[in-house]
């Protein structure tokens, strides 16, 4: 069965307060694993996180993934605004992976831009794709922040112009109603970039950012300085985590026994960050000791830091014969145990240990 059509009937079927917040346009009908999509953000009710809990283990069974784990790393701040339930369901055959991400707020600079009352509020429910979604105005009020996150990158330039086309609809569809969701959560700033993107003029449309997201800081903390200030603490100490002490991708220790073993092992690695399995990996030198900005990054954004050793000190070892499915079945065994197992089989909880051809 499709997983997203189990998920979004067994939701609707227990009555939680849930929506899908982006990139829903596809959904449900789309296979998963297929290199479209791999990943789905959801608002989900706080009071609801446990059924919400047991329902994802339930539709992992029925849907036959081997493996279904949570993590924790981006949902320790003691602001409920800044924390992230993260879901991850891990097949071995057909390879396949699916990411559902929680939110409880839509931030900016460390603020609730919508918080969770306000993305559930007005809810729409999407027949023809048997969904509850987000009101499209305060999901375009979004989407500027996201289009400015992808502005200047190459790699997601595909990504920039569909939101952009998104955001464009919107504003020449309902430009009144969109414009004061903008001005009431967000700013006249933003009205101003919006207006500059419908022009394709994105010099503009950044400049006119910056001044929203100042007056957007400016606003909140006039209006609640004590919580606007216990908020930005927050973000900095939970940044602090996701980047330096506590990561949610880790320094992972590999040996091959030769160059043709090591070439299987990349290209599985290779194949994962395509699937988003894992969000990149790069090698760390042989005498690194402090990581770059770059390899935190790599590290905030659950990303695999490969280092070569030896075999004793190995986490994963690739031996003579050694094919690229075992391998593969090796690092998602890996994988899964570095976070909480809410549903797994016997393919989910083998060792990690060489396996030949």
């Amino acid at each position: 069965m499709n997983t997203f059509t189990a998920l979004f009937q067994e939701l609707e079927n227990a009555g939680l307060r849930w929506a899908v917040l982006r990139n829903y346009e596809r959904l449900p009908d789309l296979d998963v694993g297929d290199g479209q999509l791999t990943d789905l953000d959801l608002v989900v009710h706080g009071d609801d996180l446990p059924r919400l809990r047991s329902i994802l283990a339930g539709v992992a069974r029925q849907c036959g993934w081997d493996a279904l784990t949570e993590c924790d790393h981006y949902s320790q701040s003691p602001v409920v605004h800044h924390r992230i339930e993260v879901f991850r369901f891990y097949r071995a055959e057909p390879r396949e992976f699916l990411q559902i991400d929680v939110f409880h707020a839509l931030v900016v600079l460390g603020l609730p831009l919508l918080n969770e009352a306000e993305l559930l509020e007005g809810r729409h429910f999407d027949a023809t794709r048997g969904l509850f979604r987000i009101n499209p105005l305060k999901e375009n009020a979004y989407r500027l922040v996201q289009i400015e996150a992808v502005l200047h990158s190459r790699r997601r330039a595909a990504k920039r112009q569909r939101y952009i086309l998104r955001l464009k609809a919107c504003l020449w569809q309902r430009p009144t109603e969109f414009t004061e969701v903008l001005k009431r959560h967000f700013s006249p700033f933003a009205v101003a970039a919006a207006r500059a993107l419908c022009r394709d003029d994105l010099r503009r449309f950044a400049w006119n950012m910056r001044l929203a997201r100042a007056h957007f800081l400016l606003w909140v903390g006039a209006r609640n300085p004590g919580r606007t200030v216990s908020y930005l603490r927050a973000r900095r100490a939970d940044s602090r985590l996701r980047f330096e002490t506590r990561t949610c991708g880790t320094e992972l220790r590999a040996w091959t026994a030769g160059e043709a073993e090591r070439r299987i092992f990349c290209g599985v690695l290779d194949s994962f960050a395509q699937r988003n399995v894992i969000d990149e990996w790069i090698e760390l030198p042989s005498d690194a000791r402090d990581y770059t900005t770059h390899q935190s990054g790599v590290l905030e954004q659950g990303g695999l830091l490969v280092r070569w050793t030896s075999e004793e000190r190995a986490d994963l070892r690739v031996p003579h014969g050694a094919d690229q499915d075992g391998v593969a079945g090796e690092l998602m065994a890996f994988l899964v145990r570095r976070h909480t197992l809410l549903y797994g089989n016997q393919a989910a909880e083998k060792p990690v240990e060489a396996v030949l051809a």
